[in-house]
């Protein structure tokens, strides 16, 4: 068993290397799956637990449905799949005697921290001290990096980061075992195809059909030693039925990548945002919306709701590139309606929480995925500033020349007015009368 504890964390994680090597398996399967970031996946761990320590030995994938994007952000659909998943574990019998001790997930275009979304699954669904999470982060070309998140003394944690990180290597002594292989997303929705011989029941007109093939087509009939007749059968009994699984499969083999491609452009190379108001709290809606103008993001909210006409305080929680950062908002700026915002990355998430005096806070989450941040304003900054510098510089030099100018001119105003008195002088010796 391998061990994990970071400094200050009194939580000790133990870990099966055969289980940790399955999930970058599945990490990497998923990583591979579409280009630009791959497809993130994730699923529930399972294990024991004594005083002060947790020891992973299993787990089970969660078929995510990636409505939102190939992102790992759970729709209503895979909370509900979550919430069976841990429902059936408890009468699993290869998961006999183990708990579910936390859960796992892949961050394919950020780091390894976890976002607001994901402390939020954390909370609802492994709400207990001894529940860790496990992000793994892929890299094209490197080894794999992953990171636990454990909750601190006071039963909060930290999501901007992992307190240690570690290097997850590959290990070809440890296959995959039986069954544990992971089927991602977009194998789930895809029709098992095997041959009819293996999926279709067996019919009377089978047994007879190879004895009235026509002599007249013999390249029919396969030759010894190939004990395929069924196959010959399949192919002459039914004509029409392989070019109509052929089309079938087709179809839904085209649609599905309609489907990925569609979702891997949204969340790459398309800007979008999406909004949800968090379970278990009040229902009243904020119309928290994102929208972005070179660079600078526009974050607004119904000024007219009733939570914000009500509003007494005002949070707004961004995380954005690995960082967390709160802005405080009094009761005239969360009715005033929006903020803007300056992102430095392609994936931000925005909180905005709303208190109200004798009534329940009311949360909304929004994300925005688009292309990396524009510099265009850094830039302008960057170069005005040096505009100014150089300004600065010249009128420097421009004020040295002038003193110098000056002073020069006054010289010469001195040298003319000697040349002047020399010449009077000359003038009044020349005519005086020669004694």
């Amino acid at each position: 068993m391998e061990t994990w504890q970071a400094p200050g964390h009194p939580l000790v994680v133990e870990y099966s290397a055969l289980v940790m090597e399955e999930l970058r398996q599945a990490a990497e399967e998923g990583f591979q799956r579409i280009g630009h970031g791959g497809l993130e996946v994730g699923g529930v761990l399972f294990g024991t637990r004594e005083v002060g320590s947790v020891s992973i030995e299993d787990w089970r994938v969660l078929e995510c449905e990636h409505a939102r994007g190939p992102s790992f952000v759970l729709s209503d659909n895979d909370e509900a799949g979550l919430a069976r998943l841990l429902e059936d574990a408890r009468t699993d019998p290869e998961l006999k005697d183990l708990a579910p001790v936390g859960w796992y997930h892949t961050h394919t275009r950020t780091g390894i921290l976890l976002s607001l979304a994901d402390q939020e699954i954390h909370d609802r669904h492994f709400p207990e001290p001894w529940q860790v999470a496990l992000v793994l982060h892929p890299v094209k070309g490197q080894a794999m990096l992953g990171g636990f998140f454990v909750r601190g003394s006071d039963g909060t944690i930290r999501g901007d980061g992992s307190p240690t990180e570690f290097t997850v290597n590959a290990n070809a002594q440890l296959p995959v075992r039986s069954g544990k292989k992971p089927v991602p997303a977009a194998e789930v929705r895809k029709p098992s195809l095997p041959a009819p011989v293996r999926t279709r029941p067996p019919q009377p007109a089978l047994t007879e059909i190879p004895v009235s093939v026509p002599p007249t087509r013999p390249s029919m009939i396969p030759t010894a030693p190939e004990p395929a007749p069924a196959v010959v059968v399949e192919s002459r009994a039914m004509p029409a039925a392989k070019p109509a699984r052929a089309s079938h499969r087709r179809e839904i083999l085209a649609i599905l990548g309609l489907i990925l491609s569609l979702a891997g452009a949204a969340a790459v190379t398309q800007p979008y945002w999406r909004r949800m108001t968090l379970p278990g709290r009040s229902s009243e809606a904020l119309a928290l919306r994102i929208h972005e103008t070179e660079g600078q993001m526009q974050v607004s909210w119904d000024r007219n709701s009733a939570p914000v006409r009500e509003a007494v305080l005002g949070r707004v929680r961004i995380s954005d590139s690995g960082s967390l950062r709160e802005i405080e908002l009094t009761s005239g700026e969360v009715r005033t309606g929006s903020l803007t915002y300056v992102r430095e990355s392609e994936d931000v998430e925005v909180r905005l929480t709303v208190e109200r005096a004798g009534k329940p806070e009311v949360h909304e989450i929004a994300r925005f995925l688009g292309p990396p941040a524009p510099r265009r304003l850094e830039a302008q900054l960057e170069e005005a500033e040096q505009q100014r510098t150089r300004m600065e510089n010249e009128s420097k030099k421009l004020r040295t020349e002038l003193r110098r100018e000056s002073v020069r001119s006054r010289q010469l105003r001195d040298s003319i007015r000697i040349l002047e008195d020399r010449l009077r002088a000359d003038e009044n010796t020349a005519a005086s009368p020669r004694q």
